[in-house]
């Protein structure tokens, strides 16, 4: 008999919260395992969906089930998977949100979802599924800025960390989920890092691996970034968070040919107050076109490529493989590669997942909103 499963749906798009209702159980396809979910961690990506309805990812039908990050246990797998076997305990990056994805099965707010293996990887005994959940997606998001062809392109990171080669990496918001793994992957690249957070989260990034920490809010802080990058090899740099995008190419724009003047963006300004109606939200749109002309005109008067990083593309090449496969696994289980930030545990139950995904809206600092299922 098939595992009962509920799952936390988005029933339609009007905005209204997620009901927990039943759901099927499906079993997996060849390459394709299930897991019992022990903890799912809400990303932006999930309160967006939500608050845009139809107007955005048109491609996801209601009702749906949201959710990217998982850790659990493996309960049944598809054909030619050898990597793994029920009872594993794992994380992953569950991809129905996507387009290659596209199903409610593969979305973990749910308390059994089909994961894909090259997007999974097991994780020690010693790592709580509520830190481990931290991981999936933030850490997908990094490699594709810093690992992807036409984005950063380093070489992959190693286990110990590969040697300092002397070159720098400019990486913003680094006390952010995606800024703490960028930071450990470049490390392990062989990189040293500069990065941007709180003072409060100096020994964080650090601790991390950042080389140099400076506080966001400083009014130097441009100035202090470019006196520590302008006589150095700089191979690029990776943009999280709100005004990253302009204050990396503000300093890029400062810095001679010793660098490499390409920025991987993972943020888009969002407004400090919520669209209220379809007017508001289309004035919303029409701003952020009008801000991306901005960009596209510096980046031409500079010389500086700037490129939108798509999360989940390492699931549909080479790079999911190399990461989940041949790095997470022995760098989790050494001790080289840590789950950051710290969760933030709402609660316990499908029941809480919604207001997991209010208190990540409202914002939160150098944590990941986390929901325990067991």
């Amino acid at each position: 008999m098939a595992p009962i499963n509920q799952a936390a749906w988005l029933m339609a798009p009007d905005k209204g919260p997620l009901e927990v209702k039943p759901a099927p159980y499906t079993s997996p396809d060849a390459g394709q395992m299930v897991l019992k979910n022990g903890a799912i961690a809400v990303n932006p990506i999930d309160w967006a969906k939500q608050f845009c309805g139809e107007k955005k990812w048109k491609w996801m039908t209601f009702p749906w089930i949201l959710g990217e990050d998982v850790a659990g246990e493996v309960v049944e797998i598809g054909e030619g998977i050898t990597r793994f076997k029920v009872g594993d305990r794992v994380i992953s990056h569950a991809v129905g949100f996507y387009v290659f994805g596209n199903r409610p099965e593969e979305g973990t707010f749910q308390l059994y979802t089909i994961v894909r293996e090259n997007m999974t990887a097991p994780i020690p005994d010693s790592l709580s599924y509520e830190k481990a959940c931290v991981i999936p997606l933030a850490c997908s998001a990094a490699c594709c800025a810093l690992y992807q062809k036409t984005y950063l392109e380093l070489p992959y990171p190693t286990c110990p960390p590969a040697p300092l080669n002397g070159q720098y990496i400019l990486i913003t918001g680094g006390a952010t989920s995606v800024g703490c793994n960028a930071i450990q992957l470049a490390r392990a690249s062989g990189y040293k890092v500069v990065t941007t957070c709180s003072e409060r989260n100096f020994s964080l990034v650090k601790k991390l691996g950042a080389l140099y920490a400076f506080d966001y809010a400083s009014p130097s802080l441009q100035e202090n970034i470019i006196a520590v990058l302008k006589e150095v090899e700089v191979i690029g740099a990776f943009a999280i968070g709100p005004g990253s995008v302009e204050l990396s190419i503000d300093v890029m724009s400062q810095l001679g040919d010793s660098c490499k003047k390409i920025i991987a963006k993972a943020s888009f300004p969002w407004p400090k107050e919520d669209p209220v109606d379809d007017d508001e939200y289309w004035a919303y749109m029409k701003w952020v076109d009008g801000w991306n002309d901005k960009i596209s005109a510096l980046e031409e008067k500079h010389g500086i490529t700037t490129r939108f990083v798509e999360g989940a593309e390492l699931g549909r090449n080479e790079l999911g493989k190399v990461i989940y496969g041949g790095f997470l696994p022995g760098a989790l289980a050494g001790g080289g590669y840590v789950a950051a930030p710290e969760p933030q545990v709402i609660g316990q139950g499908l029941q809480h997942v919604q207001e997991a995904l209010d208190t990540h809206k409202r914002g939160v600092s150098a944590r990941k909103v986390v929901v325990r299922l067991e």
